[in-house]
């Protein structure tokens, strides 16, 4: 068995279960579980360089404009898409180990982290609309952190802003997240079209 048929193997008996669990269904190195309007993915990513892998974590809502069967949905299809790491990092990888026990052990750390990190993360943003209405146009207006998933252009967070807000009936917000992107979007004429569509909803 080589190295990376070893490190999967792991996974399977000690990561897999634990998803299984939690409500994902797996497809290969994909987890994927809906949450009413809410679908969270798990994807392990392995290095073009081989020998490693990461963790990749997206949000995705069943509404947004993307040709996509939320069953068959994967990690770069989300709208909110972040890698999972300790806390104050943004990036980390996994060694497939040379050994059982080593590959075992970047199981257990996967599955350690994905408890402590992952969970809550997931957690904090598994109930529509109420987990994604906490931003108001005065947040994003500011330069800190909002309670809102992923990490993305201020533009992209505008017109996802502008989107939940509509779809929440908040129409007078969905109108002044999309004045904030379309002040900020540049020549961008895609965007433009959305941010224009979404200030004249009536």
């Amino acid at each position: 068995m080589n190295k990376r048929d070893q490190f999967h193997s792991q996974l399977k008996l000690l990561l897999k279960p634990a998803l299984i669990a939690d409500g994902f269904r797996s497809s290969g190195t994909t987890y994927r579980r809906t949450l009413g309007e809410v679908i969270h993915v798990i994807a392990l990513q392995g290095s073009v360089h081989g020998g490693q892998c990461c963790v990749c974590l997206g949000i995705h809502l069943t509404f947004f404009p993307r040709d996509v069967d939320a069953n068959k949905i994967t990690e770069p299809d989300c709208e909110f898409r972040i890698r999972l790491a300790p806390p104050g990092q943004v990036d980390h990888w996994w060694s497939y180990g040379a050994t059982e026990q080593e590959a075992r052990a970047s199981a257990v750390s996967i599955l350690r982290l994905y408890r402590e990190v992952g969970v809550p993360y997931f957690q904090s943003f598994s109930t529509f609309p109420d987990d994604f209405i906490r931003v108001t146009p005065a947040m994003l207006a500011c330069d800190t952190p909002l309670p809102f998933p992923g990490r993305s252009t201020e533009v992209r967070q505008a017109l996802a802003l502008s989107r939940i807000a509509l779809q929440a009936g908040r129409v007078t917000d969905a109108k002044q997240f999309a004045e904030f992107g379309l002040a900020r979007v540049g020549p961008a004429i895609g965007l433009k079209n959305e941010f224009q569509k979404i200030l004249a909803t009536p």
